[in-house]
């Protein structure tokens, strides 16, 4: 192996064969330097097919397949809002513009209520009544949700929420108190048995 000598300028020559594989190395590293999010992603979505295999049935991936999707356009509507309040008409680094909210804000909403409704779905399945000792409490679960659901897209209309979703309903208490119900509420119609 030759090593590289210093050019007149203080550069490593990099036409030895070294040096090509040094360019390459760089190359393949630097190129997989993507976000910490793009690198989980893939798990993510493997994860939820996964889940509902092991919980034996699909209407746990539809419902997690339309909060996920409402979820994604609350998003980008809050992207839309803050554009259309700064005025802009688009986006730079994406094909979404102002004009755009007018069908991304119901999209978004209706697959908020439709994942509602698949939980009701899942409630009145079969299986649930197996693995739950008090499934008819869980109906208290669905409209967290939707209190949930309705608290952060009147907060994306109104232009109050920036960021992420989830860390939005994380910071907001009513929405965390929400989410300590719906745990609280799903052990408790897990755990009692009503005779």
């Amino acid at each position: 192996m030759r090593l590289a000598r210093p050019s007149r300028k203080g550069h490593t020559n990099i036409n030895t064969r070294s040096g090509w594989r040094d360019r390459r190395w760089r190359r393949f590293r630097n190129s997989d330097r993507r976000p910490p999010c793009k690198r989980v992603r893939p798990l993510a979505i493997g994860r939820l097919p996964l889940g509902a295999a092991a919980a034996g049935t699909v209407l746990l991936l539809a419902f997690s397949m339309f909060a996920f999707l409402s979820l994604a356009l609350a998003k980008r509507c809050a992207e839309l809002v803050s554009l259309r309040q700064r005025g802009s008409p688009a986006a730079s680094e994406r094909d979404y513009q102002a004009s755009d909210l007018d069908v991304l804000r119901p999209l978004g909403i209706g697959a908020a209520l439709a994942a509602v409704v698949v939980f009701g779905l899942f409630i009145r399945a079969p299986g649930t009544t197996l693995r739950y000792g008090y499934p008819n409490l869980l109906w208290v679960v669905a409209l967290g949700f939707i209190y949930l659901f309705a608290r952060l897209w009147i907060a994306t209309v109104r232009g109050e929420m920036h960021g992420d979703p989830v860390v939005y309903l994380l910071e907001n208490r009513g929405s965390l108190a929400m989410l300590g119900g719906i745990v609280l509420t799903t052990m408790l119609a897990h755990t009692i048995t009503v005779d």
